[in-house]
């Protein structure tokens, strides 16, 4: 088993969170019956009678072959009406160190962390600070003009045409382990001489989309990217051991290591 490069998974910047199994919300539940309990303790009541009977080892057999000492795995969480009701670790968080996932393991979460990234502009937006149909040059005016203009909401939904800068990267001989920073991202991205297809006509996946809508975060609320998300959405939700990392030299403790299975085996 070989360990995967982190690149693409910490150097998009302000695009990828880390975080670990937590509940949103703790729920104060009353098992036993008493007298004035309100609608919230008898739907918790309900639930914890309605997991009682539940045979967990049913699940824990879904996860067995990842279960082992020789091989990553994952962490799994029930939650039922904002509680954990079951957690566990499956396999191995590092195997150079031999340390088993646990459900305090922290992942890198890569780009499934976009949504958050989405979230924090439809915040603005509700907020009035942006419209999803300004023109992505009014906040970064060093993407160039291709004509059409390219809106936020072509960045979120990934149809504004441009290409994606770790392709980019590729074809001017970058070295895929050297990590990018946010002056990096955008001297690359500002050189593009053309798109993929005019804004708005295609839908095609590009993290340059995402690494701009971070920067448009920053510049609107005046924070990093990191600082907004903690402040405006992990803190409100809950989310306390959840956190960007913008830089790559930044320790994050108990994290899990990155692998992938090589073709020859191993």
């Amino acid at each position: 088993m070989k360990k995967a490069s982190t690149l693409l998974l910490i150097i998009l910047l302000p695009t990828f969170v880390f975080g670990q199994l937590t509940s949103a919300k703790k729920t104060n539940v009353n098992r036993n019956i008493k007298k004035g309990k309100t609608k919230d303790t008898q739907k918790s009541a309900v639930s914890i009678n309605r997991f009682s009977g539940v045979d967990f080892a049913r699940i824990d057999s879904v996860f067995q072959e990842f279960n082992r000492k020789d091989c990553p795995g994952c962490a799994l969480a029930v939650i039922d009406h904002g509680r954990i009701i079951y957690q566990k670790g499956y396999g191995m968080a590092n195997l150079e160190h031999n340390i088993p996932i646990t459900p305090t393991t922290v992942f890198d979460v890569a780009s499934v962390s976009k949504q958050f990234t989405a979230f924090a502009i439809a915040l603005l937006a509700r907020r009035g600070k942006l419209s999803l149909d300004d023109n992505a040059r009014k906040y970064v005016p060093e993407l160039p003009k291709f004509g059409k203009p390219i809106t936020i909401r072509h960045l979120v939904h990934h149809t504004s045409g441009l290409r994606d800068y770790g392709a980019l990267r590729i074809m001017t001989c970058w070295r895929m382990d050297n990590p990018v920073n946010m002056t990096d991202f955008i001297n690359i991205v500002s050189k593009q001489k053309g798109l993929n297809f005019a804004s708005g006509e295609k839908f095609m996946y590009s993290n340059t989309n995402y690494g701009l809508l971070g920067m448009i975060v920053e510049r609107v609320s005046g924070r990093s990217f990191a600082d907004f998300m903690k402040a405006e959405v992990f803190a409100p939700l809950g989310m306390n051991n959840t956190i960007v990392r913008s830089d790559s030299l930044i320790i994050v403790p108990n994290r899990a290591s990155n692998y992938t299975t090589q073709k020859e085996g191993g």
